[in-house]
């Protein structure tokens, strides 16, 4: 339903959709008929990204997955279109056609008006700067001229990016920079150079970058050197300012010859305690007198075996304290047997008494006293040493703290210093594999393209077309605007009782209207409304009490006969065709034979009364001027008004109004009343308390404000279903309808 009207409403504007496009094609035409022709040339440039296996092996670094290879593509593709690269290329084109008689464009005016010597100076200044890779900043004077120079040529990076298109072929190593112009050989030049430079521009950056990042790690490679070198140094001084030369193993020896002097030490004492307790076994042998007798005869002997002790004592101290050296063993082992020789000399010299059998117990407590002070005198030895070998290792341990502490550091040092080298030495062997750039195809001019003159003569046809369809839509999208009766039957909640299209008699005759063959159905038009009206005004007639069939064929509950005899017409506001509307029903009631009166009760605008000519005015019959003898006739009787503005009540009292209004239904099958729209309700009001049912004029195309759903909420609070519903006027019709109606039935929804 939708999809129709909105080709409806297109073939309403089937003017615009057809001019608009003819005007777009039109203009498109004269502006591309002047259209050069388009030549493009295509070069290619191999990238050395694809094939870096073998780089890869000789590096000893991974080959670049797709990824990082598309993305390389992308970086290539973007720097190929920055104004620097092609800042160069408009340089170079401009001294191309300054410097020949053959350029590729005609010179432009800006040119033509510089003198001789002011083309010399722009040729030699954009010389230097192409020699000096000096891009366009337009920072100066200087530049701005230059740049305008070379934009009157079209050479300038903006003008050569639009013509300019770049790309990688599929998924190979080249990529493709193709570039279009009016000149085959100003396409070929311009992608020659625009590889070239970019080649020369991209391999310069990579080694200005490789440079840097040489003599970046070089540098730091110096210092990580020097820094190493400085700690290695601050730890050797550490070592010779304290004696340290090798601190595990002095510390591993110390704690060597503390175990070993712990250990003597523990046998000594165990020496000691046996020896003594064996001297004491064996005085307990002997008896004073013994003993005193023994003691007396070996007094010179034992005076040498006191010096013999003291020597081994002496000696013993310096076996200990030089570390249990071989050499001292073998003296004290000398004294030793020295001094047990001269004990059993003792033994011999002694005089014995008849007890002489103790003569190997004397000789062997000698012996074990003599043990017994060498043994008491290593103990403090010993201790002594102990004492000195802790000390000397405890002194070691701070040593062994700030020793790891530097060589930790120096540790530290040397990995930097060798990953620095690592990296110094692969970026040096990467910068003789990084650039392999060269261009493997070069341009040459090409054939003329297919003219686009047509294709775009058809586009903006095309375009103009379906920009006056869319323009169209949107409109039809937003107009809320009523053009058909069911669209106001929906909107109002009312039933619609029919509709009359849009008229386009050169009369306004109803009798000539009736009778108009060229229409399409005014005459049925009015006799469906003319049905429907009479339906609601006079049930009885509709009705069959006995059946409660009606004449639709549809079944009614059996209503008892009504005397609904007058009509009022209104509108939401004037102009919306109720006096045609009641001319129109008046003369079709007057076709059935019925006695028809139409009053014209708008007495603010009397149109009805003055496109009839009215001989009697309303205002006469109820102030009793004129009874309905005078006006009543055959068929249609008309009572218009002075247009006094007046009201009813203002022309005569409710009484006698009452009686008026009684004696017109006496008279007459159907009463048609005007009066004014809704939009003077106020006045409209009067005229719905005195007059039987009210029938709405709305004319098409026109929409419902928040003043006209006021309107509608005050009819559907009318008591007794007194609003009988509407009659849309004016409504357009592509083509002849069947007859049709929507109406609101009982107990069902709108139509």
């Amino acid at each position: 339903m939708e999809l129709g009207k909105f080709f409806s409403y297109l073939y309403k504007h089937i003017l615009i959709l057809i001019i608009i496009p003819i005007v777009t094609v039109v203009i498109t035409y004269f502006l591309v008929r002047n259209l050069p022709s388009s030549y493009i040339s295509k070069a290619q440039i191999a990238t050395g990204l694809v094939g870096q296996d073998d780089d890869a092996v000789l590096t000893g670094q991974a080959a670049p997955n797709p990824q990082e290879i598309e993305l390389r593509f992308s970086n290539m593709i973007q720097i190929i279109q920055l104004n620097k690269v092609l800042d160069f290329v408009s340089y170079k084109l401009l001294i191309h056609d300054l410097g020949t008689n053959e350029p590729f464009r005609k010179l432009s005016k800006k040119i033509q008006s510089l003198s001789p010597a002011e083309k010399v100076w722009a040729a030699n200044q954009i010389k230097k700067r192409y020699i000096n890779n000096q891009p366009l900043t337009l920072m100066t004077d200087e530049e701005d001229k230059l740049n305008e120079i070379i934009s009157s040529m079209n050479y300038n990076s903006d003008a050569l990016k639009g013509k300019l298109v770049v790309y990688r072929v599929g998924q190979s190593d080249f990529i493709m920079v193709e570039f279009e112009s009016e000149n085959a050989r100003l396409s070929a030049y311009v992608a020659n150079q625009v590889c070239s430079e970019f080649i020369r521009y991209y391999i310069s950056n990579q080694k200005d970058s490789d440079r840097k990042s040489v003599n970046f790690l070089s540098n730091l490679l110096t210092e990580k050197q020097k820094n190493l070198n400085d700690k290695m140094n601050l730890l050797k001084s550490y070592k010779i300012q304290n004696g340290v030369l090798n601190l595990p193993e002095q510390a591993r020896i110390l704690y060597g010859r503390m175990i070993e002097v712990q250990s003597n030490r523990e046998r000594t004492d165990k020496d000691i305690i046996s020896f003594a307790g064996a001297i004491n076994d064996i005085n307990a042998k002997f008896t004073p007198r013994e003993r005193r007798y023994l003691e007396a005869t070996t007094s010179k002997v034992n005076s040498d075996i006191v010096a013999l002790k003291e020597q081994i004592q002496a000696m013993t101290d310096t076996y200990i304290s030089d570390e249990f050296n071989s050499n001292y063993k073998s003296q004290l082992d000398s004294l030793k047997s020295i001094l047990d020789g001269r004990i059993y000399e003792s033994v011999d010299e002694n005089i014995f008494n008849p007890l002489a059998a103790k003569q190997d117990l004397v000789a062997q407590k000698i012996g074990l006293e003599t043990q017994l002070d060498i043994a008491k005198h290593s103990v403090s030895s010993l201790l002594k040493e102990f004492n000195s070998l802790n000390s000397s290792f405890t002194r070691l341990v701070p040593f062994e703290a700030i020793i790891q502490s530097y060589e930790r550091d120096i540790e530290i040092a040397s990995q930097e210093y060798l990953d620095i080298l690592e990296k110094y030495n692969l970026t040096s062997m990467q910068s003789n594999f990084s650039v392999k750039l060269k261009q493997n195809q070069f341009a040459v001019p090409g054939v003329a393209l297919p003219s686009k003159k047509m294709l775009l003569i058809i586009i903006s046809g095309v375009v103009g077309f379906a920009f006056v369809i869319l323009v169209l839509f949107v409109l039809f999208y937003l107009d809320t605007s009523i053009t058909q009766p069911r669209e106001l039957a929906n909107a109002t909640k009312f039933p619609v009782l029919g509709y009359i299209e849009k008229l386009r008699s050169p009369t306004t005759d109803i009798h000539t209207l009736w009778n108009w063959n060229k229409g399409t159905g005014f005459k049925d038009q009015l006799r469906s409304i003319r049905f429907e009206i009479s339906n609601e005004l006079d049930q009885s007639i509709l009705a069959l009490p006995s059946t409660g069939l009606s004449l639709h064929g549809n079944t009614f509950p059996a209503q008892p006969a009504t005397n609904n005899r007058i009509l009022s017409v209104t509108s939401f506001s004037k102009g919306e065709g109720k006096t045609l509307l009641s001319i129109s029903l008046a003369y079709a009631f007057a076709l059935t034979n019925k006695n028809v009166l139409l009053i014209d009760g708008n007495f603010a605008l009397n149109s009805l009364s003055k496109s009839i000519n009215t001989e009697f005015d309303f205002e006469d019959y109820l102030t009793g001027n004129i009874s309905e003898t005078d006006f009543k006739r055959r068929g249609i009787s008309v009572l218009g008004n002075k247009g006094a503005d007046s009201s009813l009540l203002e022309i005569t009292d409710q009484k006698t109004l009452l009686e008026k209004i009684r004696l017109l239904k006496e008279n007459f099958d159907y009463v048609i009343v005007e009066i004014p729209p809704l939009k003077a309700l106020d006045k409209a009001k009067e005229w719905f308390i005195y007059t039987d049912k009210i029938v709405g004029v709305f004319e098409a195309n026109r929409k419902l404000g928040d003043k006209q759903k006021i309107q509608i909420d005050y009819l559907q609070a009318l008591n007794q279903n007194k609003f009988i519903g509407w009659v849309i006027n004016k409504v357009e019709l592509a083509k002849p309808e069947k007859k049709s109606w929507f109406k609101k039935k009982k107990d069902e929804s709108v139509s």
